[in-house]
């Protein structure tokens, strides 16, 4: 396997901050980003490594499924349960601290299940990119010690696509997803029957051929497509049109628009930018 030494370098560095721990339970959701720190754990540690699945209605089911395969190929104990956010009113409100709510409780899930296992910590696939979104979620990992071997290691996201491929891991060039809750305009009610809606939609694109894909569910019931730019020509007009139109509307949609500035991760947090700018010039004001 022939590696580029800057990667190497950090290959190694992430080798050897798994290998100092006595036992880890990974956040594992079956992406990229945990799938090469749960495959290094289980490298370093054999048995004293773990993976940690949250079963949700933010997460689709396919996830799990993905995840769930993964750990059985490579014979690593998988404990999955249900963490149902959804329970949860400060969630459901969908302030912008709405991740902070779900990391707490899934991250208390973890914690638990980490000392009944008998494992030491816990940990999670954030990386270097991450620093440059609004995540409050990393407060909650504050408050349960989690640990970011990725960003410890000091890699980001393209580093961990190569390393993975470079590595034989199967999906490495898989889009990222995040939860479904990240679809749902900051202030809008969150409920299981817009999280259908935006999963329905979404899972019959990408079984349509388009790879990269949000449904940003707006105001009412009107759908906002973020794709690739490159393939924003070819689902707004011809055949593919009609089957873009026809698969959102089936998921409850009554009004379709494509974004023209195109997949943006994070899109959503724009809006939180934007206010805190304009606080900034206008000295601190709302």
């Amino acid at each position: 396997m022939k590696i580029r030494k800057n990667l190497s370098d950090k290959k190694n560095r992430l080798e050897r901050i798994m290998g100092k721990m006595k036992g880890v339970l990974v956040a594992f959701s079956g992406g990229v980003d945990s799938m090469l720190l749960l495959k290094t754990a289980h490298d370093m540690l054999e048995d004293r490594a773990a993976a940690f699945t949250a079963v949700s209605p933010v997460h689709p089911p396919d996830e799990t499924d993905r995840a769930r395969a993964f750990t059985a190929e490579h014979g690593i104990k998988h404990i999955i349960m249900d963490v149902n956010v959804t329970r949860d009113g400060n969630f459901v409100r969908n302030t912008p601290a709405r991740c902070y709510w779900c990391k707490k409780k899934m991250y208390s899930a973890m914690m638990q299940a980490a000392r009944a296992a008998g494992l030491e910590c816990i940990a999670d696939g954030t990386n270097t990119d991450d620093r440059d979104d609004y995540r409050p979620g990393m407060k909650a990992a504050a408050v349960y010690a989690v640990r970011h071997p990725l960003m410890e290691a000091g890699m980001g996201k393209e580093d961990i696509r190569e390393l993975s491929r470079l590595s034989g891991l199967k999906g490495f060039d898989r889009q990222s997803y995040s939860c479904l809750a990240t679809r749902v305009p900051y202030g809008e009610r969150i409920t299981l029957k817009k999280l259908g809606m935006i999963r329905s939609a979404e899972e019959s694109l990408r079984k349509a051929g388009i790879r990269t894909v949000r449904v940003r569910h707006c105001r009412g019931d009107s759908a906002r497509i973020e794709t690739d730019i490159s393939q924003i020509a070819e689902i707004t007009g011809g055949e593919m049109r009609e089957i873009v139109l026809e698969n959102i509307k089936r998921a409850g949609y009554k009004y379709v628009s494509v974004d023209m500035e195109g997949f943006r991760s994070g899109s959503m947090n724009e809006v939180l930018k934007k206010k805190r700018r304009d606080m900034k010039r206008g000295g601190g004001r709302a």
